[in-house]
């Protein structure tokens, strides 16, 4: 029975894995911000129409600060937010949005910020979707996005 119930823990755990991941980007001061996301896989989701506010498998990414953020000149304090993306042939738009309501309706009016991402076409296509970061300077991590064909990339600066 012990061996069972270990036997279902591993699987429940093997299983939430897989249903949300997480990307952490630590600046100098050791504050971090994270983003946790669903790794939906391009099989199970159709590449998302250009233009068109997109929350992968339905759910909003959710960002992480411990420490107030600057984007576009615009503040964001400590907190959590929703971050959605919104696809076009030339570059990608990184939405900022003071709701932290994973699986509510988008509401525009609680936009903060947006964000314009650059891209490029992937040699190899990513066959789910896949946040990172990468800090590239002692107040500066770059979130990086990458679904399908598409590679997409910001910089969040702390302030």
């Amino acid at each position: 029975m012990r061996y069972l119930l270990i036997l279902i823990m591993l699987t429940a755990s093997a299983w939430a894995a897989d249903a949300e991941a997480n990307a952490v980007c630590t600046f100098a001061d050791d504050t971090e911000m994270s983003v946790r996301y669903n790794p939906v896989s391009i099989k199970d989701n159709p590449r998302p129409q250009n233009g068109k506010v997109w929350a992968p498998g339905g759910s909003a990414l959710l960002l992480f600060t411990q420490t107030e953020l600057s984007l576009n000149n615009i503040s964001l304090p400590v907190g959590a937010y929703s971050l959605y993306l919104i696809p076009d042939k030339n570059a990608w738009t990184l939405v900022v949005n003071k709701s932290v309501n994973p699986t509510g309706a988008y509401d525009e009016k609680a936009d903060l910020v947006r964000l314009k991402m650059e891209s490029a076409k992937l040699g190899s296509p990513a066959d789910k979707l896949n946040i990172s970061f990468g800090r590239i300077a002692p107040k500066q991590c770059e979130i990086r996005a990458y679904f399908d064909q598409s590679g997409t990339w910001a910089t969040l600066s702390q302030k």
